[in-house]
């Protein structure tokens, strides 16, 4: 008989064209499957096998992770190279896998699921990720998942299933197979067992064998969906299904294979299979590569989608809000006497504005905005090219040029600034919207720092409505970034710097870039300042002209003559400086014995370094590793001389960077960790072009984890993280834009990477190296780092150039414990914050208003420093306040007062989380003064600890309105406070300075734990409470009130007999809480509201008395008056316990016996004239000493140092 093998020639051709194969490169996403070792008897492995080989063969690029394959199969396995090499490319990787595989092990960004039998019924997960593509090979294995394609190999081997060599008329006998069936617990039918053939995996059988049983069986009996049967019927065999309820869960209507009962075994002669499977079969066939064309199709989108968003992230992935603190009315007075006090001069601006036509509307917004300026010394130049509108003759501060099209606007400008003679100019788009603050922050920093040459500001982008998004939060003077972009945007120039750099620019698009390039050229980076504030706004984009910036880089006068510009996005572009001369480099590998890593390591540079001269240098500790010792011995670099430097057994990180540099020949000096992979041969080609710019001592290029491609380090910030860390560390690819496109292009960075950095060794050598006695491990790059940058050096983070790093967990020494790791780390961090955080060092190239808590470029909204936005020369208040009314009475209403009176500036941060500012987070704001209150919890706790360890010179002020160390078994809040409450209160005061109280009860108390303690009574605030009034009953019973929060559980029940005897004289109102037994005594009750509406909820009770009971005990002793004030300041009569803080007051004091307490209530109730006299006397007593505004120098001087 003849073979039933389809020739698939003629379908795969048409595949190949459809899908444009060249000849010269892949177009196409590489595929990785996921599967175990090719089993022939294993139908799940095996077409994971067919898969990866039938895309192969297709010309796409396909791997497997098996480690056992087929001879007969194109099925290369995946390795780490190869991934590499994808990841260079930025060719994303469909991952496939069966069912059975738990998760993305290979984290994969597009997943292709391939369901081969039911979810979970093998292992593995029950459902799956709604981001996956799902396919299935037969409808039996769905169980209702959604959006899944058919993907259908023909998983039959035709070389060895077929019909060749049988005779259908000789067949006798069957055979059997069950495989999931008995391991879910099934048992054969005993007749089989006796007179059939088993198939069963139990049973060795080669392929062969099996092919040669079914081409002579009468019939194939199977317990369970198989591969199999598909076999049996290529050799001819028919196959029945034995039903049992193991059968009954999949839906197999729709194979057409006959379903028998257990009982009609054996069955009766069933049809030979002949001509008609063979024709279904070569239909299945064909359908089968549609299935799998429809699968390429899929995963290559999904793939291409990926790629192109990693490419091409929109510049609006930075779209989130504008933060801007508020200013406030009665700040004028503040910035007035500032100016008054500060300013030597009141500078004037020169604004000149080109107008094309068309862009008449944006110059009004211009215009209107300079109208709302704070600082009005400012003429505005327009250069257009249209007439002047009829009255702009009569505005004095405007003058209208009309130069027609083509003519030289630059002789016109500069002639325009010669004759006006103002202090600064600045090239200003049409559509710029100033903010109202934006001159007179000039202003003020033109006075702080009169010789600076030139500054640029922060800028965003206003709605439709007004709102204001999309902040450019630009970083300091950052040359390397500055080259590749137009980030720093219009300049306000000093007229000296003007005329020094040849005036304005003969481009008329983005004209400041032009005079960036020249003045950082003629002057350097330390003539340019930033302003970090939003003080422009712009208009659906960002104004620029990436044609006219490319041709200022190119021009003769720039500093980057010579350059290539290479295109990064529609707004970056990348700089490749000229070489200049092939220095010899020195390649310095520091290696910790770990053959694993270093052979990569050495192989990847061997490989992948075209350099012409190369001194390549291997620093290990000697030891009698057999396997390292004898392959470097064996090694050999193409490149130049090999030498091995031996180090001290105990040798650290930094004392082996060290002696790299002293046993080095060449002036450029590559320090290299062993767990890092060479993947580009121009690597080193790119970093020494980029090291030999000016000024630049180090540059490290971009480093990315092995496997995912996600970012391990790309320009490291100070703080960011806790410690330092680079943007987007581990979160994502490399290919990724990022913010401001700060993935993507080179830029002045203050942190080299560990890993791998070029250093100029004279320069290295002047900053006297790495200090290994302080920083043996961890933080020695870092230390040096900025040791480099002190001295005036520039550093560099080169995308151009991307290596493979696996990191500090996987490269550490076994040996070495975690706890062990993270104690050397400490005592490094410790020592590394006395250096430079006392020192107020912030990194400058990450702007303030970024938050350092997480790893993306995010705006800091949790505390916002009014000093960002005004910064007066008066005190600089931090306030971590409590989120409660003791938070603002104490803290928040005070300083803010204090704001108003232009006396402080404030930033009040309530302890809503766990968070808690960073040394670094503490040191880049830079208060004068910091106010912990209530800080008793370990998170608080611990930055008490870091700040003080850190060597910050930060005054700290300890706030405590409580006897914290004695609370009222009944009191609410005994649950929360800790058991060891003195303890955690004596170590916080150990890391403060000061200690500010309410009560003289309370500092007696903590006086010994504390040298510095003051006391500030509450007070309450003028203009929230004096305008209130409370409208007394004429007639019927009088209403009597109490106000107050859930811990006067215990104060409230002495009223409970009180109450009980008094309720048919007066009416009882109680605000806030109400103890469950008293509830139905009273006439009222009333919730509790926020702090800002209590005041006028109080008042609107219109209470004829008023109530402030307290349990004989400390905590009530140590309490302040403050419910008195509020009473008082409403002009009520107070019946009170006569208890340290109501003394000294007019109010009814007595004992807490019941007859004490209703005799007073009942002599108020029935004097109407007397209680009136009363409330008067204690509205004179608040107004006479306790009214917030008339004591704020006594509250500021508590807490500013002496």
């Amino acid at each position: 008989m003849t073979s039933a093998m389809f020739p698939i020639s003629d379908l795969t051709s048409l595949l190949l064209l459809k899908n444009h194969i060249s000849f010269f490169e892949s177009f196409h996403h590489p595929y990785y499957i996921a599967c175990p070792d090719y089993a022939q008897k294993s139908s799940g492995p095996r077409v994971l096998h067919y898969l990866c080989h039938t895309l192969n063969e297709l010309g796409y690029e396909a791997y497997i992770t098996a480690g056992k394959t087929s001879p007969w199969l194109r099925t290369p396995k995946l390795t780490q190279e190869i991934q590499d090499q994808h990841l260079l490319t930025n060719r994303v990787p469909v991952v496939v896998y069966p069912e059975v595989v738990r998760g993305n092990p290979l984290n994969g960004t597009v997943i292709a699921r391939w369901i081969l039998n039911r979810a979970g019924h093998l292992g593995g997960e029950h459902s799956f990720g709604s981001d996956e593509l799902l396919f299935y090979w037969d409808e039996w294995v769905l169980q209702g998942e959604k959006n899944a394609d058919r993907l259908y190999l023909d998983s039959v081997n035709s070389r060895l299933f077929n019909t060749q060599d049988t005779d259908d008329q000789n067949r006798s006998g069957s055979c059997f197979y069950a495989h999931k069936y008995l391991v879910h617990g099934g048992t054969i039918n005993p007749w089989l067992t006796e007179n059939s053939t088993s198939l069963c995996q139990d049973i060795p059988r080669s392929p062969e064998q099996i092919a040669h049983i079914l081409k002579t069986s009468r019939v194939l009996y199977c317990y369970e969906p198989s591969n199999l049967i598909a076999e049996a019927y290529a050799c001819g065999c028919p196959a029945v299904i034995i039903n049992t309820p193991y059968i009954q869960q999949f839906d197999l209507a729709k194979n057409n294979i006959p379903i028998i009962d257990e009982k009609r075994i054996p069955s009766p002669p069933l049809q030979i299979v002949g001509d008609q499977f063979r024709e279904d079969y070569k239909r299945n066939i064909e359908k089968s590569w549609l299935t799998i064309e429809n699968f390429v199709a899929r995963t290559q989108e999904a793939a291409q989608e990926k790629a192109h968003s990693k490419r091409s992230a929109p510049l609006t992935q930075n779209k989130f809000p504008s933060v801007i603190p508020d200013v406030i009315d009665q700040d004028g007075a503040a910035i007035a006497n500032h100016m008054h006090k500060h300013w030597q001069k009141s500078p004037s601006f020169h604004l000149v504005i080109r107008l094309p036509r068309g862009a008449e509307a944006g110059l009004a917004d211009t215009l209107d905005s300079l109208n709302h300026q704070l600082h009005s010394h400012w003429f505005v130049e327009v250069i257009a090219t249209t007439s002047a509108p009829e009255g702009i003759e009569g505005i004095t501060c405007l003058r209208w040029h009309s130069c027609p099209e083509g003519d030289d606007m630059k002789s016109l400008i500069d002639f325009c600034v010669a004759a006006a003679r103002h202090d600064f100019i600045a090239e200003l788009p049409p559509g710029a919207i100033l903010d109202p603050f934006c001159l007179w922050r000039l202003a003020d920093e033109i006075n702080k720092n009169p010789d600076t040459s030139a500054f640029y500001v922060d800028d965003d982008l206003v709605d439709v409505e007004g709102i204001r998004n999309t902040p450019r939060y630009k970083p300091d003077t950052n040359p390397e970034w500055f080259y590749s972009q137009d980030l720093a945007g219009p300049l306000f120039i000093k007229r000296s710097a003007w005329r020094e750099i040849g005036g304005a620019s003969r481009r008329s698009g983005s004209p400041w870039f032009d005079q960036l390039l020249r003045i950082l050229k003629l002057a350097g980076p330390g003539a340019l300042a930033h302003i970090p504030d939003l003080l422009i706004s712009y208009r659906e984009k960002f104004p620029g002209d990436i044609e006219c910036c490319q041709e200022a880089i190119l021009s003769p006068d720039s500093p980057l003559t010579g350059s290539e510009v290479i295109p990064v996005s529609e707004i970056s572009w990348r700089i490749c400086h000229p070489h200049r001369d092939h220095p010899p480099v020195s390649i310095a590998v520091i290696s910790q014995g770990q053959l694993e890593f270093l052979q990569a390591c050495l192989d990847s540079l061997n490989k992948s370094t075209l350099w012409p001269e190369i001194e390549l240098l291997v620093l290990r500790q000697e030891d009698e590793d057999h396997d390292l010792n004898t392959w470097l011995g064996n090694f050999h670099f193409r490149s130049g001389t090999t030498r091995q430097v031996f180090l001290n057994p105990d040798a650290s990180h930094a004392e082996a960077c060290n002696a790299g540099i002293v046993s080095a020949s060449n002036e450029l000096v590559v320090l290299l960790r062993e767990d890092t992979l060479i993947l580009d041969p121009n690597w080193l080609s790119e970093l020494v072009r980029t090291i030999g710019t000016p000024r630049v001592a180090g540059v490290s290029p971009r480093l990315v984890r092995p496997g995912n491609g996600k970012i391990a380090y790309a320009g490291d910030v100070l703080g960011l993280g806790g410690e330092h860390a680079s943007p987007y560390q581990d979160d994502s690819h490399f290919s990724e834009r990022g913010y401001l496109d700060c993935l993507q292009v080179a830029r002045d960075v203050s942190l080299l990477a560990d890993a791998c950095l070029l250093i100029r060794r004279s320069d290295y050598i002047a900053v006297e190296g790495m200090e290994a006695d302080l920083f043996p491990q961890h933080l020695a790059t870092q230390d040096l780092s900025l040791k480099l940058l002190a001295s005036g050096n520039r550093l560099i983070y080169q995308p151009q150039v991307t290596l493979v790093h696996y990191g500090q967990a996987l490269r550490e020494h076994f040996s070495q414990s975690t706890f062990d790791r993270e104690q050397q780390l400490a005592r490094e961090q410790a020592a590394f914050n006395l250096r430079w955080l006392a020192k107020g060092f912030a990194d400058p190239y990450w702007n303030p208003n970024l938050s350092l808590r997480g790893g993306s470029p995010q705006p800091e909204t949790e505390f916002q420093p009014v000093w960002y936005r005004l910064p007066l020369a008066i005190p600089r208040i931090l306030a971590r306040t409590v989120g409660n009314a003791q938070g603002d009475y104490r803290v928040a209403s005070p300083l803010l007062a204090a704001r108003r009176a232009g006396l402080a500036l404030e930033c009040i941060w309530p302890q809503d989380t766990d968070r808690e500012l960073t040394p670094y987070e503490l040191a880049r704001l830079a208060p004068d003064v910091l106010i912990a209150q209530n800080y008793l919890v370990d998170p608080r706790l611990a930055g008490l600890d870091t700040w003080r360890a850190a060597g910050l010179d930060i005054f700290t002020v300890y706030a405590l309105d409580d006897l914290a160390t004695e609370m009222p078994l009944s009191s609410s809040l005994r649950s929360n406070t800790s058991a060891n409450a003195r303890t955690r209160l004596k170590y916080a005061l150990a890391r403060c300075d000061r200690m500010v109280v309410s009560t003289e009860f309370l500092a007696e108390t903590y006086r010994h734990l504390i040298g510095d303690i003051r006391v500030v009574p509450n007070r309450l605030e003028r203009d929230v409470w004096s305008g209130l009034q409370t409208a007394k009953r004429e007639g019927g019973k009088p209403r009597i009130g109490w106000a107050g929060g859930t811990t006067h559980l215990g104060d409230l029940r002495i009223l409970l007999d009180v109450i009980a005897a008094t309720r048919d004289e007066a009416d009882w109102v109680f605000f806030g809480m109400c103890p469950d037994e008293i509830r139905p005594l009273i006439a009222e009750f009333h919730p509790g509201v926020k702090f800002e509406d209590y005041p006028g909820k109080l008042a609107s009770l219109d209470l004829d008395i008023a109530v402030a009971p307290l349990e004989m005990n400390r905590f009530n002793q140590a309490k302040s008056n403050l419910r008195l004030l509020e009473y008082g300041m409403l002009g009520l009569p107070v019946v009170c316990t006569d208890i340290d803080p109501y003394r000294n007051s007019p109010a009814c004091q007595v004992n807490n016996e019941t007859n004490a307490w209703i005799g007073a209530i009942r002599e108020r109730i029935h004097d109407r004239d007397a209680r009136e006299r009363e409330g008067q006397r204690m509205r004179e007593w608040v107004t006479a000493g306790y009214i917030l505004e008339d004591h704020l120098a006594e509250w500021l001087s508590a807490h500013l140092a002496d």
